[in-house]
């Protein structure tokens, strides 16, 4: 459900924001940036009271739930959105980003990696392809499957 939620309720009002800071850096439409922001703040409350009495999204273990709910938030810090008033949210990202799993994945060299893009020596993972969140998050050693 977690996953479902944030693909339809978080991603596409942060996907606005990221073609305008990204791909249309030399015509950005402010006021699209500015409905997106509006338009995030609802599902960012409820997320953020949801983990208000949680480690995690489903309680003191991480799961596949915080795997791609969090994958989904990566991109709130690209945009660099401020949530400093979710500090729920806050807290919980810094606990998924800060998994050794992240930064061994962080650490591998992807243009190295058999049918990822070659984009140089020590390229940034791509984070746009499930399993690449899978390999950026994910323990192996709590969930061998991934």
């Amino acid at each position: 459900q977690w996953s479902v939620w944030a693909i339809s309720e978080i991603e596409p009002q942060q996907m606005q924001i990221v073609i305008q800071k990204f791909f249309n850096r030399n015509n950005i439409d402010q006021s699209t940036i500015d409905s997106a922001t509006e338009n995030l703040q609802r599902p960012l409350a409820v997320l953020n009271e949801h983990l208000a009495d949680r480690k995690y999204l489903l309680g003191d273990s991480f799961t596949v739930a915080d795997l791609n709910v969090s994958g989904v938030m990566l991109l709130m810090q690209m945009i660099e959105f401020d949530l400093s008033a979710y500090p729920n949210i806050k807290n919980w990202t810094e606990r998924c980003y800060s998994r050794d799993a992240l930064k061994r994945a962080q650490s591998l060299d992807w243009a190295l990696v058999p049918g990822k893009p070659r984009r140089g020596k020590r390229a940034i993972a791509p984070i746009f392809l499930m399993s690449d969140l899978a390999l950026l998050i994910a323990d192996r050693h709590a969930h061998p499957f991934l």
